[in-house]
């Protein structure tokens, strides 16, 4: 056996396992960097979720007041209508 080409092989093979975990080091800075990305892009939906839920909260509390004024704005309609009619009658 050759302890020349032996200790050749195995630095060759040394060389080639460096140089994959380098690659695998780089892909991993990768992925840690698109996972940041996705964490910040999951932290602004949430955000905007929420503002969106407040929101949805406020337009709902102002459609039970505009109900209700439209009701009474209604029932105004209806009584001024009455009255009108009274009116009319009691002069014809």
């Amino acid at each position: 056996m050759d302890v020349e080409r032996t200790v050749e092989f195995l630095l060759e093979q040394q060389a080639r396992f460096a140089e994959q975990i380098n690659q695998h080091d780089a892909r991993l800075v990768k992925v840690e960097e698109g996972f940041l990305q996705v964490n910040t892009i999951l932290v602004d939906v949430a955000t905007s979720q929420e503002r969106s839920n407040e929101i949805t909260v406020v337009l709902a509390e102002r459609q039970v007041k505009t109900e209700e004024i439209v009701a009474a704005l209604a029932q105004r309609v209806v009584d001024v209508t009455n009255l009108l009619e009274r009116h009319i009658a009691s002069h014809t």
